[in-house]
């Protein structure tokens, strides 16, 4: 096909060749030969991912971690934009099938992110987040951390555990150790606290620990959020992606449901073309990508 029909690109969907975006294929005629169409349902179903976490109640900020340049992680949804340091690299493979979806490699010396603390004070709260660790040593992925009066993160303890610990502002931990899962993949987690007796932690859509004798509230989160570095661990050596945080207690439903969204196969891009059949008559034909 002519004007670069085939190979393009699909992570931000930087088109050589002009297409024509529908909602539904019109009759094929001999005026649309040459052109080229998109359908509307298609590009919906490339963010599904992200407008999940978007559609969410009580999201209060959102780190897509999908910058290409630059020193600023964006929040997305709040305020508490984030800086980057030491040895990292943007742009990198994301972990869910959205359209243009990016992830940060960090490399286990020094690279991490410190931004304003998360919205979380006085309740229930919640963090999500993806991981891909290259490392089974102990090392930080992500979370609030003070070690005092404010702790809500998530760590590779060991080969085996991780460490969820949720720490209020008496200053009484709560810690959950379940398995990190096989490295050197892409792991979707999330810590729930309710607010009043409940901490879980949730691993590929699935509870894999829960205690029902935490207590306490979180009363400031003036201590920053921090990503592949907290104050004491060891910096994450892989790719993280994706970290929201929430003042609600995320239910398991919704849980199953952003990991099951994210981590459905992807979907190329359908574009159609009119041909001439045989017998003279017009059909729609798919043009294949690579």
């Amino acid at each position: 096909m002519e004007n670069g029909f085939y190979g393009f690109p699909t992570p931000g969907r930087d088109y050589n060749s002009p297409f024509q975006l529908v909602s539904t294929l019109p009759t094929p005629t001999p005026a649309l030969r040459g052109q080229l169409f998109l359908l509307q349902a298609q590009i919906a179903a490339a963010t599904g991912y992200q407008d999940a976490v978007y559609a969410t109640a009580g999201l209060t900020n959102y780190w897509k971690l999908d910058e290409v340049a630059g020193t600023t992680l964006t929040d997305s949804k709040g305020t508490r934009n984030g800086t980057y340091s030491g040895i990292y690299t943007l742009g990198q493979m994301g972990a869910t099938p959205d359209v243009g979806n990016r992830a940060v490699l960090f490399g286990g010396g020094n690279g991490s992110v410190t931004n304003g603390s998360a919205d979380w004070v006085g309740g229930a709260m919640s963090l999500e987040f993806w991981y891909y660790s290259t490392s089974s040593s102990n090392t930080s992925v992500c979370g609030l951390r003070n070690n005092t009066t404010a702790d809500f993160y998530c760590d590779i303890l060991n080969s085996t555990q991780l460490e969820c610990r949720f720490r209020n502002s008496s200053g009484t931990a709560f810690t959950l150790n379940p398995s990190p899962g096989a490295f050197s993949t892409w792991h979707h987690g999330v810590m729930v606290y309710d607010g009043s007796t409940t901490l879980s932690a949730y691993i590929d859509g699935a509870l894999a620990a829960q205690t029902t004798s935490a207590g306490g509230t979180i009363s400031s989160t003036t201590s920053a959020m921090t990503f592949a570095k907290d104050v004491q661990a060891p910096n994450f050596a892989g790719r993280l992606d994706e970290v929201a945080a929430y003042n609600v207690a995320l239910s398991p439903t919704t849980i199953l449901s952003h990991y099951t969204i994210g981590t459905a196969a992807s979907t190329p891009d359908r574009f159609y073309s009119v041909i001439q059949k045989v017998d003279g008559t017009y059909q729609w034909v798919q043009i294949p990508t690579v």
